[in-house]
C-alpha cells in the first residue's frame, strides 16, 4: 500500500504538466508555466541534497520564492490571460501560507486543477463530466496518499484542499 501511495504522491508534478496541456493551447505557456517550474524545484532540491517532495515547511520557502521570481522573469513571454493570473496568484498565496504554516501543496494544486478544468470545459457536457470525475478521483487519491504517507496532518490536507477549491472559485468569479 505504501508503494501505491508513493506512486500517487510522486505523480502530482506529471499530472500538473499534463493538465497544462488541457488548460493552455500555447506550447510555450505549457512549458514555461507547467514544466519548467517543476524542473526548477527539482534542480533546487538536488543542489540542496533534498527530495523534491520537501516535507518540512521551512526548506520549502526558498524554492517558492525562486518560483515567484521565475514567474516575474517569464511574464513578458506568456499570455496574460486569466489562467496565467490565477497561477501566479496561487503561487503567491501558497508561498505566503508556507512562511507561517505547512499546507499540502499537492492538495491545493489538485483542487486548483479540478476547478480550472471544470471551469474551462463547463459548456461541453462530455468533457466537463470526464474532467470533473477524473480530477475528483485524483484529488481524493492525493489526499489519501498524503495522509497515508504521514506527509501531512488531516488539517493540512483539508485546508490545502478547501483553500484550493474556494480561492480558485473566487478568482474565476473575480478575474473572468
Amino acid at each position: 500500500m505504501k508503494q501505491f501511495a508513493e506512486i500517487i504522491s510522486n505523480l502530482f508534478p506529471y499530472w500538473f504538466i499534463i493538465s497544462m496541456t488541457l488548460l493552455f493551447k500555447n506550447i510555450v505557456e505549457i512549458i514555461l508555466i507547467g514544466a519548467l517550474p517543476f524542473i526548477v524545484w527539482v534542480i533546487y532540491a538536488k543542489l540542496k541534497n533534498q527530495q523534491w517532495d520537501i516535507e518540512d515547511r521551512a526548506p520549502r520557502i526558498m524554492p517558492l520564492i525562486l518560483l515567484i521570481c521565475y514567474g516575474f522573469l517569464i511574464y513578458p513571454f506568456i499570455d496574460h490571460g486569466y489562467l496565467t493570473m490565477i497561477f501566479f496568484i496561487n503561487l503567491i498565496i501558497i508561498s505566503t501560507i508556507t512562511v507561517f504554516w505547512k499546507i499540502s501543496i499537492h492538495c491545493y494544486g489538485s483542487s486548483t486543477i479540478l476547478i480550472l478544468l471544470a471551469h474551462k470545459y463547463y459548456g461541453d457536457n462530455t468533457i466537463f463530466f470526464i474532467a470533473l470525475v477524473f480530477n475528483l478521483l485524483i484529488l481524493i487519491s492525493t489526499m489519501w496518499a498524503r495522509l497515508y504517507l504521514n506527509r501531512h496532518t488531516k488539517l493540512q490536507v483539508g485546508i490545502g484542499t478547501l483553500l484550493g477549491l474556494i480561492i480558485n472559485i473566487v478568482l474565476i468569479g473575480t478575474i473572468t
